[in-house]
């Protein structure tokens, strides 16, 4: 029995591994994650952002192949304005062209700033509200316009989860010319009445994380059974049935909003699982 068990582990190891192996890239991926704020923030907690890390870091690791070297978090009062633009700059020299940056985002933000650069629709700047922000003062907020500009300098694939609750817009990062094609973000739509779960996380998060786990599980077995049918488990497939899963969630619920996604960088080009 313990030899058997011995063989399903390493089976697992090692096809884990292909995900990156395959395609000759490295994985990198940053966790952010706010969960407690001071009063100057101007902004409710969050219960369960510990747990929202825990589970990201997990996934990123053993699902999405990220050597846990390769993986930035940062948490609470590391999560400064000057912080994430500081952990962006000391990833990017690392970064080449071929690598896959996986982002998780947890925090409150707003879109209650005029946007001076007419790139957002609604006609106003989609912001992030960072620990050190003071409220109501636009230049202690983390814009998307501010936080393109920091990733422009990563040369790599980008794929953005941004579970960020408070009436904002999707995180709009393919705005600047030198992101366009490389990035993918998924995240809720303005007014989304999704905040935490009953399984104590993030809404979006909880629906990532189980989904992922689901759909890596099933696509395995394809794989044990008949590795020549089977299909390969995509970044695309991963969102594709998390949208579909969460908005069918809200829906039943009667909740308002959904989840949706943007980008141009191709999904089904990032390999989580191959046959």
């Amino acid at each position: 029995m313990k030899k058997i068990s011995f063989l399903v582990l390493a089976l697992l190891l090692f096809v884990s591994s292909l995900a990156g192996a395959q395609t000759g890239n490295k994985r990198w991926g940053l966790i952010i994650g706010i969960g407690k704020y001071p009063e100057a923030a101007g902004v409710e907690n969050f219960n369960y952002v510990e747990n929202d890390i825990n589970g990201m870091e997990t996934l990123f690791r053993e699902k999405f192949s990220v050597p846990v070297e390769n993986i930035i978090v940062l948490k609470d009062e590391q999560v400064t304005k000057d912080g994430v633009k500081k952990a962006i700059a000391d990833m990017s020299g690392k970064i080449s062209e071929n690598d896959y940056v996986f982002i998780y985002i947890r925090a409150r933000g707003v879109d209650t700033f005029p946007d001076f650069n007419n790139d957002e629709k609604s006609g106003y700047d989609t912001c992030i509200i960072p620990y050190d922000c003071q409220w109501k003062y636009p230049k202690t907020y983390i814009s998307d316009d501010s936080l393109s500009l920091w990733l422009k300098d990563i040369k790599g694939k980008i794929i953005a989860f941004c579970d960020v609750n408070g009436g904002v817009d999707l995180i709009d990062l393919h705005s600047n010319k030198e992101l366009q094609g490389r990035t993918l973000i998924l995240g809720p739509s303005p007014g989304t009445e999704a905040d935490e779960d009953s399984s104590q996380r993030g809404l979006m998060t909880n629906f990532l994380i189980e989904k992922t786990n689901e759909l890596y599980e099933d696509y395995l077995d394809e794989i044990r059974s008949n590795s020549d049918e089977a299909q390969n488990l995509t970044i695309s497939i991963i969102i594709d049935e998390v949208k579909k899963k969460m908005n069918g969630f809200l829906e039943d619920r009667g909740r308002m909003g959904e989840l949706s996604s943007d980008g141009k960088l191709d999904g089904k080009s990032i390999i989580i699982l191959s046959k």
